[in-house]
């Protein structure tokens, strides 16, 4: 009896994948071209964000509700007081960097992109905890979510 032995169609080497009649390493640059998240990991971390976010369209508002009831409670005061802590001691060098800004410039300013008060202070470099630039809430959440730069 003769035994047939499929080869890939690229490079001749025993097939991986019958259906394709690819070998192992044609079949994942193949698989890799045709989704653009490679790995089982990734795949399912973007699925995850994309269940979350549907998850957020649907209950955004109620879910944002009740988090702010809860922060008005006591366990939620504790809760945000834990948190701050536990971001402030991870994070040293923004701490310091606070202080010092608050220290030296006391007297808020008019936004620098639009005129507008009140400001937020923002360290466009940490580790330079003299330096602060003021903007008004809008353009600050802006350059954090990189849409504009400073």
């Amino acid at each position: 009896m003769i035994k047939c032995i499929m080869v890939c169609l690229e490079c001749s080497a025993p097939v991986f994948n019958k259906k394709r009649q690819l070998c192992k390493r044609h079949y994942s640059k193949f698989i890799r071209h045709q989704h653009p998240y490679s790995t089982w990991s990734e795949r399912m971390r973007t699925s995850t964000l994309r269940r979350n976010r549907e998850w957020m369209a649907r209950h955004g508002e109620y879910n944002t509700a009740r988090m702010k009831k809860y922060r008005h409670t006591k366990k939620g005061k504790e809760a945000v007081l834990r948190a701050v802590k536990k971001y402030e001691a991870k994070h040293p060098r923004r701490k310091r960097a606070w202080g010092r800004a608050q220290w030296k410039k006391p007297v808020l300013r008019p936004c620098i992109v639009c005129g507008k008060l009140p400001t937020h202070r923002h360290h466009p470099n940490v580790n330079l905890p003299d330096e602060v630039i003021f903007l008004c809430p809008q353009h600050h959440k802006d350059v954090h979510n990189g849409k504009i730069y400073v």
